[in-house]
Protein backbone atom coordinates (compact mmCIF):
# COMPACT_ATOMS: atom_id res chain seq x y z
CA UNK A 1 0.00 0.00 0.00
CA UNK A 2 2.36 2.69 1.23
CA UNK A 3 5.36 1.88 -1.77
CA UNK A 4 2.37 2.80 -4.34
CA UNK A 5 1.42 6.14 -2.35
CA UNK A 6 1.92 9.56 -4.89
CA UNK A 7 5.32 10.55 -3.02
CA UNK A 8 7.06 6.84 -3.82
CA UNK A 9 5.55 7.44 -7.88
CA UNK A 10 5.29 11.17 -8.35
CA UNK A 11 7.97 12.74 -5.81
CA UNK A 12 6.13 14.51 -3.79
CA UNK A 13 4.51 14.59 -0.13
CA UNK A 14 1.22 15.80 1.26
CA UNK A 15 -0.39 15.00 4.43
CA UNK A 16 -2.97 13.36 2.50
CA UNK A 17 0.18 10.78 1.74
CA UNK A 18 -1.02 8.10 3.30
CA UNK A 19 -2.94 4.96 3.65
CA UNK A 20 -6.56 6.41 3.47
CA UNK A 21 -7.95 4.35 7.21
CA UNK A 22 -7.50 0.67 8.98
CA UNK A 23 -10.37 -0.53 6.94
CA UNK A 24 -8.31 0.20 3.58
CA UNK A 25 -5.40 -0.64 5.55
CA UNK A 26 -6.43 -4.30 6.37
CA UNK A 27 -8.21 -4.39 3.24
CA UNK A 28 -5.37 -4.57 0.87
CA UNK A 29 -3.44 -7.33 3.69
CA UNK A 30 -6.65 -9.63 3.51
CA UNK A 31 -7.10 -9.32 -0.04
CA UNK A 32 -3.94 -10.81 -1.16
CA UNK A 33 -3.79 -12.89 1.96
CA UNK A 34 -7.90 -14.62 1.28
CA UNK A 35 -8.88 -13.64 -1.91
CA UNK A 36 -5.11 -14.48 -3.70
CA UNK A 37 -3.02 -16.88 -1.79
CA UNK A 38 -6.05 -18.81 -0.56
CA UNK A 39 -7.78 -19.69 -3.86
CA UNK A 40 -8.27 -22.30 -5.94
CA UNK A 41 -5.88 -20.96 -8.96
CA UNK A 42 -3.13 -19.23 -6.75
CA UNK A 43 -2.52 -22.84 -4.77
CA UNK A 44 -2.82 -24.73 -8.32
CA UNK A 45 -0.12 -22.06 -9.17
CA UNK A 46 1.63 -22.56 -5.76
CA UNK A 47 1.57 -26.53 -5.42
CA UNK A 48 4.20 -27.68 -8.00
CA UNK A 49 6.87 -24.86 -6.90
CA UNK A 50 5.95 -26.11 -3.07
CA UNK A 51 7.10 -29.45 -4.77
CA UNK A 52 10.26 -28.52 -6.21
CA UNK A 53 11.69 -26.27 -3.32
CA UNK A 54 10.15 -28.93 0.03
CA UNK A 55 9.30 -31.98 -1.94
CA UNK A 56 13.38 -33.26 -2.27
CA UNK A 57 14.13 -36.17 -0.35
CA UNK A 58 10.61 -36.84 0.62
CA UNK A 59 9.35 -38.76 -2.28
CA UNK A 60 7.06 -35.95 -3.32
CA UNK A 61 6.32 -35.16 -6.52
CA UNK A 62 3.77 -33.30 -9.21
CA UNK A 63 2.40 -36.47 -9.55
CA UNK A 64 2.21 -37.83 -5.67
CA UNK A 65 0.69 -34.46 -4.62
CA UNK A 66 -2.53 -33.21 -5.43
CA UNK A 67 -3.01 -29.24 -5.89
CA UNK A 68 -7.14 -30.05 -4.08
CA UNK A 69 -5.27 -31.20 -1.19
CA UNK A 70 -3.45 -28.58 -0.39
CA UNK A 71 -5.91 -26.52 -1.13
CA UNK A 72 -8.54 -28.06 1.10
CA UNK A 73 -5.67 -28.17 3.96
CA UNK A 74 -5.08 -24.14 3.75
CA UNK A 75 -8.85 -23.57 4.00
CA UNK A 76 -9.72 -25.71 6.71
CA UNK A 77 -12.58 -24.89 9.10
CA UNK A 78 -12.37 -25.79 12.95
CA UNK A 79 -12.82 -23.09 15.90
CA UNK A 80 -10.11 -22.44 17.69
CA UNK A 81 -8.44 -20.30 20.57
CA UNK A 82 -6.10 -18.44 19.04
CA UNK A 83 -7.40 -15.01 16.97
CA UNK A 84 -4.30 -15.12 14.32
CA UNK A 85 -4.62 -19.18 14.09
CA UNK A 86 -8.05 -18.98 12.72
CA UNK A 87 -9.81 -19.54 9.75
CA UNK A 88 -12.07 -17.12 7.54
CA UNK A 89 -14.87 -18.42 8.52
CA UNK A 90 -14.33 -18.31 12.00
CA UNK A 91 -12.10 -15.03 12.72
CA UNK A 92 -15.12 -12.70 12.52
CA UNK A 93 -16.50 -14.41 16.04
CA UNK A 94 -13.08 -13.44 17.64
CA UNK A 95 -13.01 -9.89 16.35
CA UNK A 96 -16.56 -9.97 17.71
CA UNK A 97 -16.23 -11.11 21.11
CA UNK A 98 -13.43 -8.41 21.47
CA UNK A 99 -15.72 -6.11 20.37
CA UNK A 100 -18.45 -6.77 23.15
CA UNK A 101 -15.47 -7.30 25.48
CA UNK A 102 -14.16 -3.62 24.66
CA UNK A 103 -17.97 -1.90 24.64
CA UNK A 104 -17.78 -3.46 27.69
CA UNK A 105 -14.76 -2.49 29.41
CA UNK A 106 -15.14 1.49 28.06
CA UNK A 107 -19.20 1.61 29.16
CA UNK A 108 -18.10 0.39 32.61
CA UNK A 109 -20.13 -2.81 32.70
CA UNK A 110 -17.07 -5.20 32.92
CA UNK A 111 -13.79 -4.83 34.99
CA UNK A 112 -10.60 -5.32 34.49
CA UNK A 113 -10.29 -8.17 36.97
CA UNK A 114 -13.20 -10.20 35.72
CA UNK A 115 -11.94 -9.72 31.71
CA UNK A 116 -10.79 -13.50 31.92
CA UNK A 117 -14.18 -15.47 32.93
CA UNK A 118 -16.13 -13.23 30.36
CA UNK A 119 -13.94 -14.00 28.04
CA UNK A 120 -13.76 -17.93 29.12
CA UNK A 121 -18.12 -17.46 28.43
CA UNK A 122 -17.94 -15.59 25.43
CA UNK A 123 -15.79 -18.01 23.55
CA UNK A 124 -17.44 -20.89 25.27
CA UNK A 125 -20.68 -19.37 23.53
CA UNK A 126 -19.89 -18.42 20.33
CA UNK A 127 -17.13 -20.85 19.49
CA UNK A 128 -17.68 -24.00 21.93
CA UNK A 129 -13.83 -23.78 23.00
CA UNK A 130 -12.49 -22.32 26.62
CA UNK A 131 -8.97 -20.74 27.26
CA UNK A 132 -6.67 -22.85 30.46
CA UNK A 133 -4.47 -19.56 30.72
CA UNK A 134 -5.12 -16.17 30.09
CA UNK A 135 -1.77 -16.62 27.15
CA UNK A 136 -4.24 -18.25 25.21
CA UNK A 137 -7.46 -16.44 26.54
CA UNK A 138 -7.22 -12.66 27.03
CA UNK A 139 -3.81 -11.68 26.67
CA UNK A 140 -2.84 -13.46 23.66
CA UNK A 141 -3.26 -9.95 21.64
CA UNK A 142 -0.97 -7.30 21.61
CA UNK A 143 -3.60 -4.48 20.92
CA UNK A 144 -5.41 -3.77 24.94
CA UNK A 145 -1.63 -3.88 26.24
CA UNK A 146 -0.52 -1.17 23.74
CA UNK A 147 -2.96 1.27 24.05
CA UNK A 148 -4.93 0.12 20.55
CA UNK A 149 -8.43 -0.42 21.75
CA UNK A 150 -11.26 -0.30 19.36
CA UNK A 151 -8.53 -1.70 16.22
CA UNK A 152 -10.48 -5.27 16.04
CA UNK A 153 -13.39 -4.12 13.49
CA UNK A 154 -10.71 -2.74 11.21
CA UNK A 155 -9.84 -6.43 10.36
CA UNK A 156 -13.15 -7.65 9.88
CA UNK A 157 -14.13 -4.21 8.20
CA UNK A 158 -10.98 -5.42 5.96
CA UNK A 159 -12.00 -8.47 5.24
CA UNK A 160 -15.64 -7.43 4.04
CA UNK A 161 -14.09 -4.69 1.76
CA UNK A 162 -11.81 -7.11 0.62
CA UNK A 163 -14.69 -9.66 -0.64
CA UNK A 164 -16.62 -6.60 -2.51
CA UNK A 165 -13.76 -4.97 -4.20
CA UNK A 166 -12.31 -8.28 -5.54
CA UNK A 167 -15.57 -8.70 -6.78
CA UNK A 168 -15.06 -5.67 -8.46
CA UNK A 169 -11.65 -6.75 -9.91
CA UNK A 170 -12.88 -9.93 -11.41
CA UNK A 171 -15.20 -7.44 -13.53
CA UNK A 172 -12.77 -5.15 -15.08
CA UNK A 173 -9.75 -7.52 -15.22
CA UNK A 174 -10.76 -10.73 -18.10
CA UNK A 175 -9.79 -14.14 -16.65
CA UNK A 176 -8.48 -13.30 -13.86
CA UNK A 177 -8.46 -17.00 -12.12
CA UNK A 178 -6.62 -17.94 -15.53
CA UNK A 179 -4.14 -14.65 -14.48
CA UNK A 180 -3.85 -16.31 -10.99
CA UNK A 181 -3.14 -20.09 -12.11
CA UNK A 182 -0.31 -18.65 -14.36
CA UNK A 183 1.25 -16.64 -11.63
CA UNK A 184 0.90 -13.26 -13.55
CA UNK A 185 -0.32 -10.85 -10.54
CA UNK A 186 1.04 -7.79 -12.86
CA UNK A 187 -2.66 -6.98 -13.47
CA UNK A 188 -4.46 -7.15 -10.23
CA UNK A 189 -1.43 -5.19 -8.70
CA UNK A 190 -1.90 -2.14 -10.75
CA UNK A 191 -5.64 -2.11 -10.65
CA UNK A 192 -5.33 -1.96 -6.73
CA UNK A 193 -2.35 0.53 -7.21
CA UNK A 194 -4.59 2.89 -9.54
CA UNK A 195 -7.80 2.55 -7.56
CA UNK A 196 -6.59 2.65 -4.00
CA UNK A 197 -3.24 2.81 -3.19
CA UNK A 198 -2.16 6.05 -5.29
CA UNK A 199 -5.44 7.95 -3.99
CA UNK A 200 -3.33 8.13 -0.12
CA UNK A 201 -6.02 9.65 2.04
CA UNK A 202 -8.49 11.65 -0.53
CA UNK A 203 -11.36 9.74 -0.13
CA UNK A 204 -13.41 10.74 2.40
CA UNK A 205 -13.45 7.57 4.10
CA UNK A 206 -12.94 3.77 3.12
CA UNK A 207 -16.97 3.64 2.45
CA UNK A 208 -16.78 6.36 0.30
CA UNK A 209 -13.69 4.76 -2.33
CA UNK A 210 -16.08 1.22 -2.34
CA UNK A 211 -18.97 3.16 -3.68
CA UNK A 212 -16.60 5.20 -6.03
CA UNK A 213 -15.04 1.66 -7.03
CA UNK A 214 -17.91 -0.29 -6.84
CA UNK A 215 -20.89 1.81 -7.54
CA UNK A 216 -21.75 1.04 -4.03
CA UNK A 217 -21.05 1.21 -0.20
CA UNK A 218 -19.95 -1.77 1.99
CA UNK A 219 -22.05 -4.44 1.63
CA UNK A 220 -21.48 -7.00 4.35
CA UNK A 221 -24.21 -9.81 2.67
CA UNK A 222 -21.79 -9.83 -0.60
CA UNK A 223 -18.66 -10.73 2.45
CA UNK A 224 -21.67 -13.91 3.33
CA UNK A 225 -22.06 -15.06 -0.12
CA UNK A 226 -18.23 -15.19 -0.48
CA UNK A 227 -17.83 -17.61 2.18
CA UNK A 228 -21.09 -19.31 1.05
CA UNK A 229 -19.78 -19.99 -2.15
CA UNK A 230 -16.31 -20.80 -1.11
CA UNK A 231 -17.39 -23.54 2.09
CA UNK A 232 -20.55 -24.69 1.26
CA UNK A 233 -21.29 -24.88 -2.22
CA UNK A 234 -17.29 -24.76 -3.77
CA UNK A 235 -16.60 -28.84 -3.40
Amino acid sequence: YEHNLTSKTMGFDTPLNRYLDLAAHESQSLFWERMIAQSRPFIKWLTPRLVQNLGYGTGMNSESVNYNDIYKSVNAVSPNLIRVEADEVHYPLHVLIRFELERDLVNGELQVKDLPEKWNHLYQEYLGVSATNDSDGCLQDVHWFTGMYGYFPSYTLGAMYAAQLYRQVAIDINDIDAKVEQGDFKDIRNWLKVNIHELGAFPNDTNSLCKDITGEGLRPELYIEYLSNKYLFDK
